[in-house]
């Protein structure tokens, strides 16, 4: 686990950011993909969860 936190629910809707340090590029050769799981909690009991997969991944157009 990378990191844990837990923020107040105060809107129907929002977005939570989190940094990390050098991450690990998605390349052909290294598909290295990280997991992110979002817990919805209610009096500390998990109401739903959702599990995503992702990468990072930068583009260079040269000569375009």
């Amino acid at each position: 686990m990378i990191s844990s936190f837990v923020t107040p629910a105060i809107a129907s809707a929002g977005s939570i950011s989190v940094r990390l340090k050098d991450p690990v590029r998605w390349e052909p050769g290294n598909p290295f993909l990280y997991y992110a799981t979002l817990y919805l909690l209610q009096d500390g009991r998990p109401l739903t969860a959702r599990s995503e997969r992702f990468g990072f991944r930068d583009y260079t157009i040269r000569n375009g």
